[in-house]
């Protein structure tokens, strides 16, 4: 008897959380789009904005340096794919270390916890992210702008674990930031070196060979060769390994989780 009533507590439990989560994100929603304007499509043209001046930057370069074409790959595609989980755990930090301050009016609630307010915040961050780069693929590849994938199991695969890695890195980064005036200054120098070191622009077998077991020590930089690895297939060997890209997924997932039960109890000291 107890099990079958610590079951239907568990289940109802899970239900109230949904629906809480479920609520703050429709309410971020509104908050950070509202009802006019273009709304949620500004997902798509910041997007749409940012590659296009990447690519910018790299056909310049690659006029009087070297055609991404001679390597057998396609420049917008590369942008493309390189610059979308840069933005998307960039991006995590941010909303998330924001999340508390910019929903003070609701913390009365005793139900409420800091957890949800950052669920809810990644939730959308993610989709909209992964909605965007989708579809901005698909009409690429529509309008004969960019190639096929060449392994779409391991391209979804490779995005699934980066929208996990960005999940802990936001959560663990962010909660710091709102709280250590000096993680803030630090984030904000690593958010401006992340665009070169990131893996987003470069292959790791294309720098010095001695860097490149230091390249690989980073996570995000395997993450970014398996993208690469699902999109353009074997055209160029990458040195990805999944197996540490999901341990750093772990870890920082279990330190974000730990953060916000140790910081979630009361406001950043920021506020």
């Amino acid at each position: 008897m107890s099990t079958k009533i610590n079951t239907s507590h568990t289940i109802r439990s899970w239900v109230i959380q949904y629906q809480v989560v479920k609520a703050l994100v429709l309410r971020e929603i509104l908050t950070r789009w509202g009802r006019r304007n273009i709304g949620f499509l500004w997902l798509f043209v910041e997007q749409l904005i940012v590659m296009f001046c990447f690519w910018i930057i790299f056909y310049v370069h690659s006029i009087g340096n070297f055609s991404f074409a001679a390597l057998g790959i396609s420049l917008t595609a590369f942008v493309l794919i390189g610059h979308a989980p840069l933005m998307l755990y960039r991006g995590s930090v941010t909303i998330i270390s924001n999340a508390i301050k910019s929903n003070t009016a609701l913390l009365h609630h005793r139900n409420l916890k800091a957890l949800d307010f950052y669920l809810a915040r990644f939730i959308l961050e993610a989709v909209g992210n992964t909605a965007s780069i989708f579809l901005l693929i698909s009409l690429g590849i529509f309008f004969n702008l960019i190639p096929m994938p060449k392994n779409l199991p391991l391209l979804l695969l490779a995005w699934c674990m980066f929208v996990w890695f960005a999940f802990g890195f936001g959560l663990t980064i962010g909660i710091l930031v709102s709280q250590y005036e000096w993680v803030n200054i630090a984030w904000k120098i690593l958010a401006i070196t992340l665009i070169f070191i990131s893996g987003a622009y470069f292959y790791v077998r294309l720098i010095p060979t001695y860097l490149q077991k230091y390249a690989l020590m980073l996570p995000w930089i395997n993450g970014a060769e398996m993208i690469k690895h699902g999109y353009f297939g074997e055209h160029i060997k990458t040195y990805e390994n999944p197996y540490y890209f999901a341990l750093w997924c772990l870890i920082l997932t279990f330190s974000g989780l730990s953060l916000s039960k140790i910081y979630g109890t009361h406001l950043p000291s920021k506020l």
